[in-house]
This record gives C-alpha cells, structure tokens and sequence, in this order.
C-alpha cells in the first residue's frame, strides 16, 4: 500500500475518533443534564411538600344553602368533619360530599375547593312531596317523602300543603329510610304534576296505596273540597287529574256529589258507586 493511502487511512481514523468522542461528550452533557432537571425537580417537590404546602390551610369556607335549611353551618362543617387548620391538599370533596349527604333532608351535596385555601359547599334539600305519618317511640309523628321516596323528618318544616300518604306499612322508622321501589313510579308522576301543575296537586288530598300482591298496587285519591273517594290506576297524569277535577264539578252541578261514596277511572268509562242509603 502506498504512503499516500495509509495517511488518507490514519486521517480518516482520526476524523472517526473524533466524531465519536464529540458524541461521547455531548451524551454525557445530556444525562448531566436530564439528572440535573430530575434533581431539581425532586428538590422543588421536597420544598413545596415540607415548606410551602403546610402552609397552605382552608381558611374560607363558603356554603350555599336555602335560608331556611334546618342546619347552621356550623352544624354542616361538624357533619363534614372540616376543623380549622386543614391542609389544602388533605381536602377529600368527594369524601366530604358523600359525609353530608348522610344528612336525611340532605338530597344532594357538591364540594369544591380553590387554590390557595377557599372550600365551597353547596347544599340541595329534599324537597317535600307528600307527608306520612309514622310510629316514633310510642306516638305517631308526621314525616315528610320526597319524589325519590325518602322518608325525612324535618325540624324546621311547618304545616305544608301537601298530600297525605296512606296504606304503606313503616314498622320501624328511621330517619332516611325508603319507601318500597314499587312506589317509585307514581311518587315520580306525583311530582311531575306538583311541577308542571301546583294548582292541580294542591287539589289532592290524601294518596292511598291499596296493595293488589307483591309487584302491583292500585291508588285512591281523595280530592280536597270534594268528599268522594278516586280510584284509579298506578299512575297520574295532569289531563288525567284534569278530568278527575271536570268529572267532580259535572257531578257537583247535578247535585248528587254527596250522594257518590267513589269514582272509578280506571277503565275507559267512569264509574261511580253510590254510598249506603
């Protein structure tokens, strides 16, 4: 091989060593690089975790409630195990939220929380469908039911306008408890004609359940202002508690109102038995 060839040899092998000792070094630059970013990373968290987040505590809380719940907050902040001085970052919302809506009257509780230190509650009552009354101790007391069939007693609730629940069986009574699931259809329709019409519910005044077996149930309405029993079908409708109200003005008018004991709707045809005479 000439001398020529071996200095275009060596001086390719230098050029080869030195690329590949530039990548070397520029490797190395990179990991001393990449484990000093990690390294300060693991320091900012050590200085935020051990400095900065102790220092940060809840030291607002704001709750959103209707003026006449029945609870102070005070009371709500006990029931949510918040005390002063709570870490920021310690606040569980979910588990807060699921605490206080172990409260009866309490339908629906949302927590929130912003930085640095603000707790927001906000709390939905039940709303009171229908009174039943149940056996507490020796007396019997009244309890309210709401359109999910929760049974909630209510200290700060006066007399309501709304209908009286009868023919369900409350062996024991506890606060919160439920109403049969086989009920949750009408209590749904019951609702539904308190929010589309007020003027037609308020013109209930009693709901009898009349039990037929295990899975089926029939329903007796008694009007107020209008002495005659309603039966009708598992459910309620507003055109249907429109014509319960047509048929008792017709019959008003005819002057035999006081003679019908009961109205039956639920066929095609209304039917009517007239009392003992």
């Amino acid at each position: 091989m000439s001398s020529i060839a071996l200095f275009r040899n060596e001086k390719y092998s230098q050029q080869v060593r030195s690329r590949e000792k530039r990548e070397k070094l520029e490797l190395q630059r990179f990991f001393s690089l990449l484990v000093l970013f990690l390294l300060s990373i693991l320091l900012l968290e050590i200085i935020f975790h051990f400095f900065i987040a102790p220092t940060l505590v809840i030291n607002k809380v704001v709750i959103q409630a209707d003026e006449d719940f029945s609870y102070s907050d005070r009371e709500l902040l006990e029931y949510a195990g918040i005390k002063g001085g709570i870490y920021f970052f310690d606040v569980d919302t979910d588990f807060i939220a699921a605490r206080l809506e172990q409260i009866p009257l309490i339908r629906k509780a949302s927590v929130t929380k912003t930085f640095p230190g603000s707790l927001h509650i906000s709390i939905e009552k039940r709303e009171p469908l229908s009174v039943l009354m149940v056996m507490e101790g020796e007396n019997m007391v009244p309890a309210y039911v709401d359109a999910d069939g929760v049974i909630f007693r209510s200290p700060g609730e006066g007399n309501l306008d709304v209908p009286v629940i009868s023919g369900v069986d409350v062996p024991s009574f506890r606060d919160g408890m439920q109403l049969p699931k086989v009920l949750s259809s009408f209590l749904e329709d019951l609702e539904s004609l308190r929010v589309e019409n007020g003027g037609l519910y308020r013109l209930i005044s009693e709901v009898k359940f009349v039990k037929k077996n295990k899975t089926d149930y029939e329903v007796v309405l008694y009007p107020a202002h209008y002495p005659v029993r309603v039966k009708i079908g598992p459910s309620l409708t507003p055109d249907l508690m429109k014509y319960i109200i047509l048929v008792l003005d017709v019959v008003a008018d005819e002057g035999i109102l006081l003679d019908i004991d009961e109205l039956d709707f639920r066929t095609n045809e209304v039917v009517y038995r007239m009392g003992d005479t």
